[in-house]
C-alpha cells in the first residue's frame, strides 16, 4: 500500500508538472502569438512608409526632370536675350551715327546736297525701323504662342499638384494609421 500511494503522489506530481508545463507552454504561445502579430503589424507600417517613400522620391524625380527642362529653356532663353541686346546696341550705334551726320550736315534748306544727304540718311533710318519693327513683331509672336504653352503646362501642373497632396494626404493617413496599430 505504501507503493501504491507513493505511486498516485508521484502521478498527481507528474499531473501536476505536466499542467504547469501546459500552461507554460500555453503562455509562450499567447506570447508568440502576440509578438508575430506585432511584427506583422510592424512590417506592414513599414511597407506603407516604404511605399510612401517610394512615391515621393518618384515626385522628387519628375520634378527634378522638369527643373532640368525649365533650366534649358532659360538658359536658351538667356542667349535669345544677349544676342537681342547685342543688336539692339548695334542698332543704337547705327541710329547714333545717323543722327550725328543729320546733325552735322548743316542747313538743309539751304543745301539742296545735304537735303539729299538727309532724305538718303531718313530712309535708310526708315528701312531700318521697318526691318526692326517686322522682327519685333516675331519676336511677340514667339513669344505669345510660348506664353499661351506656358499657361497650358501651368495648368495641367496645377492638376498634378493637386492629385499628388491628395495622394500625399492619403498617405499620411494610412501611415498614422498604421502607426497607431503598432503604438
Amino acid at each position: 500500500k505504501a507503493q501504491l500511494a507513493a505511486l498516485h503522489r508521484r502521478c498527481a506530481e507528474s499531473r501536476d508538472m505536466l499542467s504547469f508545463f501546459k500552461a507554460k507552454e500555453a503562455e509562450f504561445l499567447e506570447k508568440l502569438g502576440a509578438l508575430f502579430m506585432e511584427k506583422e503589424v510592424e512590417v506592414g507600417g513599414l511597407q506603407e512608409q516604404a511605399k510612401a517613400l517610394e512615391e515621393e522620391h518618384k515626385q522628387l524625380r519628375e520634378t527634378t526632370l522638369q527643373q532640368e527642362v525649365e533650366l534649358d529653356a532659360l538658359r536658351e532663353q538667356h542667349g535669345d536675350m544677349l544676342t537681342y541686346r547685342t543688336a539692339a546696341e548695334a542698332r543704337v550705334s547705327f541710329l547714333m551715327d545717323h543722327l550725328v551726320h543729320l546733325l552735322s550736315s548743316g542747313d538743309l534748306d539751304s543745301d539742296p546736297e545735304a537735303k539729299a544727304y538727309a532724305r538718303d540718311v531718313l530712309s535708310k533710318v526708315l528701312q531700318n525701323a521697318e526691318v526692326h519693327c517686322a522682327s519685333g513683331e516675331r519676336r511677340l509672336a514667339f513669344h505669345a504662342s510660348q506664353l499661351a504653352g506656358l499657361r497650358g503646362e501651368n495648368v495641367r501642373r496645377a492638376l498634378r499638384l493637386s492629385d499628388e497632396q491628395m495622394a500625399t494626404t492619403s498617405i499620411h493617413t494610412r501611415i498614422c494609421a498604421v502607426q497607431g496599430q503598432v503604438l
